[in-house]
């Protein structure tokens, strides 16, 4: 299960400000979790299986975050080098 999918689950459809406060962190944090922008830390991930009783799979969660951002560094163009005269 991913983190938008507990927080709906334990909290409702519009739940993740509780959910936020719940594992004790600011909701812009929460959001860049659940839209893979970051990634939490070791003692962030650590909390996150503990309050949730390993519902959130932090394994999938990490592949997901990898996968998003290995594409944004394919799309983006290469920059080249101007030859100067």
């Amino acid at each position: 299960m991913d983190l938008r999918a507990w927080a709906n689950d334990e909290f409702g459809a519009r739940g993740m400000a509780k959910a936020a406060r719940y594992l004790g962190v600011r909701y812009k944090t929460f959001y860049s979790w659940v839209t893979l922008e970051r990634f939490p830390s070791m003692r962030q991930q650590q909390m996150i299986r503990i309050k949730t009783r390993g519902r959130v799979d932090i394994m999938q969660m990490q592949a997901d975050f990898l996968y998003k951002k290995d594409a944004k560094l394919l799309q983006q163009p290469k920059q080249q080098k101007e030859l100067q005269p």
